[in-house]
Order: C-alpha cells, then structure tokens, then sequence
C-alpha cells in the first residue's frame, strides 16, 4: 500500500502530476523522508516483536490456546447477525430509494449512520460462516446463507461502486486461507507458499486487485440509468487508452491519493496545528446519538482539519470526498514524532498476527483491523476504528455466545 500510494506514483507519475499544476517542488524530500521514517519504523516494530518472541520461545516460554466453540452455535448466531444486517440496511436502501441507485455514496443518511454502518454486520457473518466453510463444518443451509449474503453485497458493490467491498472480500478469503493450515495441524502459511499451492487464490487476488481499481475508474461512467454491459466497456476503453489510471488510484486530478497526501504534508508544513492525537477521540464521541447532543461536532470541525490547511496554503483545492490518507493523518496528530506511533502500531499487528494462528477471536480481530488499516492508509483514523468496531463486535458476541473456551471447533 505504501509503494502504491507514495511511491509508485511519485517515481511513475510525477510529471503528469505537475503538468496538470496539482503539485510543486517543495517540501518533496521531507515529505518522502518521512515516509520513509514511518514505513521504517512500522518494520521495525514488526521485527522487535518477532525478535522478543524468538527468545521467549527459547525460554520455552509458550502462549497456549485457550477457546473452545460449537459449530452448531456459531453457524446460527452468525447468520443472525448476517440477517440483522441485511434486515437494516435493507431499510436504508427502501428509505433513499432512487437516491441509493445515482452510484458511489449516494443515498438517504438522515435515517443516522449506525443504521448504514450495519452493512459491516454482513461481512462479520460472512467471515465466520467462511471459516466454518473451510473446516467444512458448515451445513448446507449454511452454505446457502454464505452464499446469500455474498450475493446481496456483490449487489450492493456494484451499484455504490464500493472498493471497500472488494478490499474486505479479497482479505477475508485471503486470511482465512492463510491460517486454515494451523486448523488441520499444519503451520500457519505464507503468502508465497499459499499461492504455489492453490492457483486459484493467486488469481483470484490479482482478479481482486484489478476490481480495486475497475470500481473507481467505473464511476466515470456508472449512472442509474446505465446498463452493466456499458458501464463495462466503457470502462475497459477507458483504462485501454490511458493505462496510467491503472496506478493512479483514484485518478490523475486534484483527489489523487498521492496528491492530496502531498499538498496535505505541503500545508502543514507551511504552518502549524499538532493536536497530538485528540483529532482521534472523535470516532468514538460520533457514537453518541445527534439526539443528546445537538451541537456534535462533524469529523471536519473536531480539532485540525487537513482540508483547511490544503486550501489555504498548497497548490490545489481539495477535492470532495478526499482524504489526506492516514500516514499524514498522522502527522497532524503528532508532527515529526509520528514514527513512534507507526513502531507500535507494527508491534501490535505483529503480535495479535501471532495470536491470531491461535485463536479464533484473536484471527477475527486481525482480519477486522488488517481491512480497517487498509482504510487508514487511504484515507484516515476514522473509518479503522468506525469500521473495526461494527465489524468485530457481533463477532464477538457470536464466539460468547458459542461459548468461547478453547481454538478448536467441536463438532
């Protein structure tokens, strides 16, 4: 993600950025310096844990499992919360009506996000139900809601032209794939291995990847009005002519990931406005209801907004719906400083990556904050820990209420 969003581009794309006046000169190697301390820095977080773990492991010092679940249970209560999700945001979808089908976040949001976030109750239920599905623990009436629920958001993927979607299918597969081999005795697999052994998922990640980058480049032509087969060779035509969309994630004009990361770094840099971390309290205030609090603040107006300093002191006028991604998200946080954040935040993942060969709950965890980092690198804190939430807490339920005691799945 780091080589997609910064690198590639500035190596691939940087005159193009600059013949269309959407960046400058300055402050371009203290930019990528700091990208470079904060990728390091995650790195070597990464390696302080797997190095303090090595030596645990020689002191014979071992982390045992310790759950236990009935299959029975977890295929019922999941594909409860599966329908739970399906049931409200049903009801967001009849509410907005037309609105829902205009494309990319279209629809009726004065109904209140919790009842949208719920969506993320689907990709919970599909997640275990998966699981279960690998271990071939599940029956056939659960494979028929896994099969459901997968179609009705492939449908809603398609008419909000959600890359989100895509991200979280391709990780959920991908992970569980990945740690399937503990479940039947075996160790945890690398990505290498994983892809030598099974064909399909090599492909179907790299078929993953290119829908990544088809969705967006689609929305030039979706409409509600628009049938799929034009949609799609509208689409096609247009990544045939100009490849360089192929990399240039969300295009090459003024809500460019890259572009905006810049010109956010740019502003900051030309004043100041360190709120050291307070920006992120705001996720978890959102969850009080607008009902009690009249006045709640909008991610926008709570502390620093990068937005603000973009406009006023960088080359370019944000774009709307663009983020500053997450790595300088962080930088308005905590300034030169934010390398210490990234260094923690690579031990933790490395350490709940450990856990999660372990655990089931551990895995449901990392899998839901792998899919949330995904969006803090493209975009901010605020959907990691929105998204992180409404997906592993009906997780959460489901392995207490299957009585959660030890890893293995007792049929």
């Amino acid at each position: 993600m780091v080589l997609f969003l910064y690198v590639i581009p500035y190596i691939l794309l940087w005159d193009v950025f600059k013949y269309n006046l959407l960046v400058s000169e300055k402050y371009i190697n203290e930019f990528f310096f700091y990208i470079l301390l904060c990728f390091g820095a995650f790195l070597l977080g990464d390696e302080v844990h797997n190095f303090s773990y090595r030596f645990r492991k020689s002191l014979l010092i071992q982390e045992e499992s310790t759950e236990k679940l009935s299959s029975n249970k977890v295929e019922y209560y999941s594909i409860i919360i599966g329908i739970i999700g399906v049931i409200f945001y049903s009801y967001f979808i009849a509410v907005s009506g037309a609105e829902y089908f205009k494309g990319h976040g279209q629809g009726d949001y004065s109904i209140g996000g919790y009842i949208y976030e719920l969506r993320y109750f689907v990709f919970s239920s599909i997640l275990l139900l998966y699981n279960l599905y690998l271990r071939k623990s599940l029956s056939s009436i659960g494979k028929i809601w896994l099969l459901m629920f997968f179609i009705f958001l492939l449908f809603d993927a398609y008419v909000q032209q959600q890359r989100g979607s895509w991200i979280r299918f391709g990780i959920i597969f991908l992970f569980s794939n990945i740690f399937y081999g503990y479940d039947v005795g075996q160790k945890t697999k690398k990505f290498t291995t994983l892809f030598k052994e099974n064909r399909k998922i090599l492909f179907g990640g790299m078929f993953f990847l290119f829908i990544l980058v088809f969705t967006v480049q689609s929305r030039n032509f979706y409409s509600s009005s628009a049938n799929v087969v034009d949609v799609i060779s509208g689409t096609l035509e247009l990544m045939t002519k100009s490849p360089e969309l192929l990399i240039a994630g969300s295009g090459i004009d003024h809500g460019n990931e890259f572009v905006v990361a810049y010109n956010a770094f740019y502003g900051m840099s030309e004043s100041s406005g360190i709120d050291y971390g307070f920006k992120w309290l705001y996720p978890f205030l959102n969850f009080i209801p607008r009902a009690l609090w009249k006045d709640k603040p909008t991610w926008e107006t709570f502390s620093t907004n990068a937005h603000q300093y973009i406009d006023k002191y960088s080359v370019i006028v944000h774009a709307v719906g663009s983020a500053e991604t997450g790595l300088v998200d962080t930088f308005y946080r905590f300034g030169w400083f934010s390398p210490i954040f990234f260094f923690f935040m690579g031990y933790s993942l490395s350490l709940l990556y450990r856990r999660a060969s372990k655990t089931i709950s551990s895995r449901s965890l990392y899998i839901c904050l792998f899919v949330g980092f995904f969006y803090f690198l493209t975009q901010t804190m605020l959907p990691l820990i929105i998204f992180s939430i409404y997906m592993y807490l009906p997780i959460r339920l489901v392995l207490a209420g299957s009585k959660v005691k030890t890893f293995r799945l007792a049929k």
